[in-house]
């Protein structure tokens, strides 16, 4: 047996209590597994099976429930209200009642929802197939990079080992060997200068039209103008824009269809429940926001005024 020292009561901790049996017991009040299942409503059945198995969760449970309970059967044994409280108090309370419906028609929709029906799976397909923006793998590359910082010596240096470095690569110079021997970046000792999976999207226009239009895997390009510099790069491996496979996303569409279908259900009730026509008390609203009265004839006079003071400064010469 456990016992909460928050309220005293005490919890009987046995298995094989049926849903309706009493977990715990506090002033005539109980929790019942079914409460336990009730103050969980929106969780997967995974993560309530985590919280039934967990001692402290369940102990936690118990306690907030009878907290709530407590309270809800004489709220005024604790709180006395003013009366523009006690109004908030009732909006809140006409608040929580909807909020409950929308958790449970959202409930229901995702217990209906059915990711190995072949019906849902063959409209997963279809969003797969139609969204050719969503589902696709970017073209990337792979490169050895020579850097050249203009900004860390004098331009005429800069150019002067530009010079050097494709003079060492037209001979033969090992490619490699020549980035670490001229290269600016810092990191050259550990990335040798490679870079990994670069993308299109960010790369400086004139380097991005190098890497994924000009070269040839293998090859070396001239000295190349960008944001921070020259750039002299070799193209080391060059992957194609590409829809990703309908295998490796089914799982995300799936996803995104059960989130659809919860989010439609919930939006559905609210219509519903949303009035559909309001009668509006004029003469009330009209105190709060008093329509502005509107002389057309004064607006107009305001107008030419306007103009005609503008075709006169223009027209008059500068003295």
């Amino acid at each position: 047996m456990f016992k909460l020292r928050s309220l005293g009561f005490v919890v009987l901790a046995v298995p094989t209590l049926s849903a309706a049996q009493n977990l715990a017991t506090y002033e005539g009040l109980t929790v019942s597994m079914q409460d336990v299942n009730a103050h969980h409503f929106l969780l997967s059945p995974p993560k309530l099976k985590a919280i039934v198995g967990s001692e402290q969760e369940l102990l936690k449970t118990i306690d907030e429930t009878l907290t709530m309970r407590r309270f809800a059967k004489t709220p005024s044994q604790f709180l006395t209200l003013a009366d523009h409280e006690k109004k908030y108090y009732e909006v809140q309370a006409e608040r929580a009642s909807l909020t409950a419906a929308l958790a449970i028609v959202e409930r229901r929709a995702r217990e209906k929802f059915n990711a190995a029906d072949p019906v849902v799976i063959g409209r997963a397909r279809e969003i797969w197939k139609l969204d050719e923006s969503k589902y696709i793998d970017e073209a990337s590359a792979d490169i050895t990079v020579i850097h050249f910082d203009s900004q860390k010596r004098e331009w005429s240096e800069t150019v002067e080992r530009i010079a050097a470095a494709q003079k060492e690569i037209l001979a033969g110079a090992n490619f490699s060997a020549v980035v670490e021997k001229y290269t600016d970046e810092a990191t050259v000792s550990k990335t040798q200068g490679a870079l990994k999976g670069v993308r299109l999207a960010g790369v400086d226009p004139t380097f991005a039209r190098a890497v994924f239009t000009q070269l040839k895997v293998g090859e070396i390009s001239s000295p190349i103008p960008a944001r921070r510099g020259i750039y002299i790069l070799r193209l080391d491996a060059r992957t194609e824009r590409k829809k990703k496979r309908f295998e490796d996303v089914q799982g995300t569409i799936l996803a995104e269809m059960l989130e659809r279908e919860a989010r439609d259900a919930r939006g559905a009730l609210l219509e519903s429940v949303r009035p559909k026509k309001i009668t509006l008390n004029d003469a009330e609203l009209l105190k709060l926001f008093p329509t502005p009265v509107v002389d057309p004839q004064k607006i107009m006079r305001e107008a030419h005024q306007r103009e005609s003071t503008l075709l006169k400064d223009t027209s008059e010469p500068k003295q």
